[in-house]
């Protein structure tokens, strides 16, 4: 499968996701692993979505082990931002998971992340 149709799939999924379509997400996800070259953009956000799927299913245990995964991919990209998001992610499972302390120690993480970004909507919309 040539990386547009690879793009399109994540892409489809992203969208099912935002449609809470959680079924299709994880569909086209699996589509995607099925398939997939190391392109590691394009698995960073197919495993974040997978990782949302099972949160917002209220499976944050099989969420977190896709949450470790996205920030070892995030960090081999060196992109701070994506690595500060998928923090991020990881300290909302574990806030669901009532792990409180753990959950802050992410959040703080991922907020001084995008305070050195100096993104100020990544700041407010994350701490709201």
């Amino acid at each position: 499968m040539n990386n547009d149709k690879l793009t399109e799939l994540v892409r489809d999924a992203d969208v099912a996701l935002e449609n809470n379509n959680y079924f299709e997400a994880e569909r086209l996800v699996h589509e995607y692993f099925e398939a997939s070259t190391s392109d590691c953009e394009l698995r960073i956000r197919a495993v974040s979505i997978l990782r949302d799927v099972h949160w917002k299913r209220g499976r944050a245990n099989d969420a977190l082990p896709l949450a470790e995964e996205a920030i070892i991919l995030a960090n081999k990209s060196n992109k701070t931002e994506e690595i500060a998001e998928a923090i991020f992610s990881k300290g909302c499972i574990y806030n669901s998971l009532s792990d409180f302390s753990r959950a802050l120690e992410y959040f703080n993480e991922a907020l001084n992340m995008f305070t050195a970004t100096k993104d100020k909507n990544k700041i407010a919309g994350n701490l709201s």
